[in-house]
């Protein structure tokens, strides 16, 4: 078996040197010549190289060691060990992140791919199955309750009559001194002296029964008169005039 440098690997080199000799050309020399002595033995010590994760999917099995600051990527086969890549530690941390953000821009394109896919199954799913019945739910009418109007009764106040008929004329007393003096006159033609004062007993019994029944008379034709109060006037069973 013998070690080779692939044309990466060389490029590798140089880039280190020059970026190297930019700020030391003797440092730099002396770290070439430091990483090409790691790997020329390395075809006798290949199975102590170190499994590369990053690319553990490939056909091609990848090891790696390290020589100071830097990693020596390398293959294998049953005749040679070919030397890949050489990287400083930092320089591989920062191509190992650029490498993971476009395994990871894949990965979400891959994800993106299979959900558009499962999608387009569905979809396609969906249009082979027939239509569903629809079922019409019936409409159930609620019946509406009917408030009852509650009719409030109107009281009816009877109206207070005011009685204003008027009272029966009441008939004057006839003044009964002309008819006395028309008696006694009478009295003295018919020669009967009175008795006490001009006036006999029997004229004046006869006198006192006369006028007795004109005033029987007088109250027979005179209805009774009553004090009318207001009282009365609010009161309609009375009749009017007073009389009950």
């Amino acid at each position: 078996m013998v070690t080779i440098w692939t044309g990466a690997a060389k490029v590798d080199l140089q880039q280190i040197h020059q970026r190297l000799a930019a700020v030391d050309p003797a440092a730099a020399k002396t770290t070439i010549e430091t990483i090409v002595a790691g790997a020329d033995n390395l075809h006798e010590t290949y199975q102590a190289g170190k499994p590369e994760p990053l690319l553990s999917g490939e056909k091609v099995p990848y090891k790696f060691i390290t020589v100071g600051y830097y990693k020596i990527l390398y293959t294998f086969n049953t005749e040679k060990v070919s030397i890949r890549s050489v990287f400083h530690m930092r320089q591989m941390a920062e191509q190992n992140q650029a490498l993971m953000g476009q395994l990871d821009t894949k990965a979400a394109q891959v994800a993106a791919d299979a959900e558009a896919a499962a999608l387009a199954a569905q979809v396609k799913a969906a249009e082979s199955q027939p239509a569903p019945e629809v079922v019409e739910t019936p409409t159930v009418e609620t019946p509406q309750e009917e408030t009852p109007t509650v009719e409030t009764p109107t009281v009816e106040t009877p109206a207070t009559e005011t009685n204003t008929s008027t009272p029966p004329e009441t008939k004057e007393t006839p003044d009964t001194s002309a008819e006395m003096d028309a008696l006694l006159a009478k009295m003295k033609t018919s020669g009967t002296p009175p008795a006490s004062g001009g006036m006999d007993d029997e004229a004046m019994k006869a006198l006192e029964a006369e006028l007795l029944a004109d005033d029987k008379k007088e109250k027979e034709e005179m209805p009774d008169v009553q004090d009318i109060s207001l009282d009365d006037l609010n009161d309609t069973n009375k009749p009017e005039g007073g009389q009950q």
